[in-house]
Parts: C-alpha cells; structure tokens; sequence
C-alpha cells in the first residue's frame, strides 16, 4: 500500500491522528488480551465502524482493545485509544517463549515508534519521525534491510515512512492489513483504566 491507500484506509476508521497496532505471532486473541491486562468478560464482537459509534460509552482512559487473526499465524490488536502494546514489558511478554511482536504507533504530538521483539527481547526500536536515528534494542538495524525493501529512503514525510511500516508489517505476517480486518466483527475487549 502506499501513503495515500494508508492514509485513506486509517482515516476512513477514525485512526488516522493516532494509532497504535501490533502484530502478534502465534498467541490467540484470548492470550493477547490477558497479557495486555484485558478483562475476558468484557468480550463483544464489533467491526471498528460499530465500535467507533460506541466508543463515547467507555471513559477516555480506558483501553479499548480491537483484536483478531491476520494472516495465518498472527494476531492483530488495534487500540483506539491506549498504547499498552507500544510497552517494552508488553512486547516482551507476547513475543516470550519463542513468539513474535511488531508494534507501530503514533501519538497526535508525533511521539511514534516501530519496535520488535522476539522471544521476550526488543530486537530493534525506531522512531517514525527520525527512522535513522537514536535506535535501541539488541540489534538496532535489524529491520534495516524490510525498511529499505519497503521503500525507507531519507526526506521522506510522515505518511510516506507509515507506510513503509505497515508494509514491513505485512511482510512480517504475512498479510498486509486492509478495510476488510476493519469492517469484519473482531473481538472487542476492555483493559484496566489507566491511573491519571
């Protein structure tokens, strides 16, 4: 996809000022949801359309978790507004034990990150607004080469480096996410509120 179809596609389902996704490798949604705090009980079925619409129900600080399949073998979990998978001890705990986690978020300030880990360690952390630089992890250029096979290149705008994100996502998972994740019933859960 590039800039404009993502722009469209994250507008289009009210995430376009911010975001926070992460791609989870072999975990069920039920499994995600615990290690990101969530309430099982609080479990409905909702497309992203129908939460939005009833999204000034929940009280602002607390997570609201959009979780489903993508691909064969990953999870995908969309937080309208939180940003528990953007967490280091998150990541760590859904990519324990031999697993996976690609997180990409993005604050309306432009506070925004790409991070890895796998098996319970940050691989690599980047910054979408400096991708070149002040990188963490245990191998920092990692993604160095699905970044620049996706089209990284230096003097690029904000939209055009998501981009790029989302599609080393899909390459990572295997399936690169579209409307349709957004307008089929996923799994809808509530995290505990966030203390102010």
């Amino acid at each position: 996809m590039n800039a404009r179809e993502v722009a469209d596609m994250l507008e289009n389902v009210g995430l376009f000022e911010q975001f926070c996704g992460t791609w989870v490798r072999n975990l069920q949604s039920d499994d995600v949801a615990r290690l990101l705090g969530a309430d099982a009980s609080s479990v409905t079925l909702h497309t992203m359309h129908e939460l939005n619409a009833e999204r000034w129900r929940v009280p602002g600080d607390q997570p609201i978790l959009l979780i489903g399949p993508i691909g064969d073998a990953h999870t995908l979990v969309v937080e309208p507004q939180s940003y528990l998978g953007a967490e280091p001890n998150r990541l760590r705990s859904l990519s324990s034990g031999g697993g996976q986690a690609m997180n990409i978020h993005w604050t309306v300030n432009l506070d925004s990150g790409v991070t890895l880990a796998r098996d319970g360690v940050i691989v690599t952390a980047l910054s979408l607004t400096a991708p070149h630089l002040d990188r963490e992890g245990i191998d920092p250029a990692h993604l160095d080469h699905d970044l620049q096979v996706a089209g990284l290149t230096t003097g690029q705008n904000f939209d055009e480096r998501v981009a790029v994100a989302f599609t080393v996502a899909g390459r990572l998972s295997g399936t690169t996410l579209d409307d349709e994740w957004f307008g089929i019933p996923q799994r809808r859960y509530l995290a505990a509120r966030r203390r102010r």
